[in-house]
């Protein structure tokens, strides 16, 4: 970055927000590059451990927070951890010394962003559910949960000579309408099912925990492409909600979380992923980091580097 260009930003930086100029001093060019990147320009942040991307997205997202126009839309900054998000959190506070309320930005992990604005608001008009006291909120279940209510929502499979019992938690469906089974061992045992009327049972046991307002979190992910797929309004209203999403740790992205991204995207929302695509923590939910690869070259991002 050239200097008279570097000097300009880090006046900028802080006179608007909580910064010292000695420890503005200390980033790298890549990293007040990152910081000056144009937000209407998707782009990816490839940024290894160490690299000080915490950092960097602290201070991108507390600056564009500052300088944002609207009171009806806003950024948000997703990760997929609570530890993560508790910590970018701070950052962004830290660097813009707002309040403990940032709305019309959202600062969390991706599970409570979907919660709060596609599953808890819109979900029972997709699934009938009625609610309780006027609550129609859907309610979590651990998919390890031993609870005795499960046994209503439990499937016996005559298979082989033996009976097998497959819990609703043991298995969901993918943003395609897959079946997937929540490890190996069930998945392969789900795969080998040929009797329509068993796979039928399956996906009609599912179908009444949810309309019972249960769900688990990969429910999660196939009910939200459903509402988004069903409601293309929806998709519109999310977009122009939230026209700016950074994500942090993006390699973590599974496939569903990729294709409701992508539909906001279509409808106008610039993205931003971070991360470093070697990293991934999440191979029990099936993530793969070369989706993740092929969506940013397929998608025209600038790629930037720390």
């Amino acid at each position: 970055m050239l200097k008279s260009k570097k000097y300009k930003l880090l006046y900028k930086i802080n006179t608007s927000l909580n910064c010292s100029i000695e420890d503005l001093m200390k980033l790298s060019d890549e990293q007040f590059e990152y910081i000056n990147h144009y937000l209407k320009h998707s782009s990816f942040l490839k940024a290894c451990p160490g690299s000080g991307k915490t950092e960097v997205i602290g201070i991108k997202s507390a600056y564009e927070i500052h300088k944002w126009q609207s009171k009806h839309s806003g950024i948000a900054v997703v990760t997929f951890t609570i530890s993560a998000a508790k910590e970018l959190n701070s950052r962004v506070r830290k660097f813009g010394a707002v309040s403990t309320e940032t709305f019309p930005h959202f600062i969390g992990t991706f599970d409570s962003w979907i919660h709060n604005y596609i599953l808890q608001p819109f979900c029972h008009y997709l699934t009938g559910y009625l609610g309780k006291d006027g609550d129609k909120s859907m309610r979590l279940v651990d998919v390890e949960s031993s609870a005795g209510f499960l046994s209503n929502y439990t499937t016996n499979i005559f298979k082989d000579g033996q009976t097998r019992p497959v819990k609703v938690t043991e298995y969901y469906y993918d943003y395609q309408n897959n079946l997937q089974g929540q490890d190996d061992r069930i998945d392969g045992f789900l795969k080998s099912l040929t009797a329509a009327n068993d796979i039928k049972a399956l996906k009609e046991n599912k179908k009444k925990f949810i309309k019972a307002g249960f769900v688990t979190y990969p429910d999660v992910e196939w009910l939200s492409n459903i509402l988004l797929n069903s409601y293309p309004a929806l998709q519109e209203r999310l977009a122009q909600r939230f026209p700016v999403i950074i994500v942090d740790e993006c390699q973590d992205l599974s496939k569903g979380q990729i294709n409701i991204l992508d539909l906001l995207r279509n409808k106008g929302t610039n993205m931003h992923f971070v991360g470093d695509l070697n990293q991934s923590i999440y191979e029990f939910r099936k993530v793969n980091p070369q989706d993740i690869e092929a969506y940013i070259q397929n998608s025209g991002f600038v790629i930037r580097q720390l």
